[in-house]
């Protein structure tokens, strides 16, 4: 398990996606004690939007809150 900001991982897709990385898996954990617990959402939210431009996939979502 890695922790990683946002522009960390966009930066990764984005390489990925310049080398012609297809097989990009993200396997999300939201439940990080710094941050609001019901915020999850919205990282996903705008990861979704870069792996749509870029290359990736949420494989799987995984934290306290991420159900409410």
């Amino acid at each position: 398990m890695i922790k990683i900001t946002r522009t960390t991982l966009c930066s990764l897709l984005s390489a990925a996606h310049q080398h012609d990385v297809t097989d990009v898996f993200l396997h999300a954990f939201t439940d990080g004690r710094d941050v609001d617990p019901k915020s999850g959402i919205y990282h996903i939210e705008d990861i979704e939007k870069h792996m749509a431009n870029t290359t990736g996939k949420l494989a799987s979502v995984i934290g306290r809150y991420y159900d409410d």
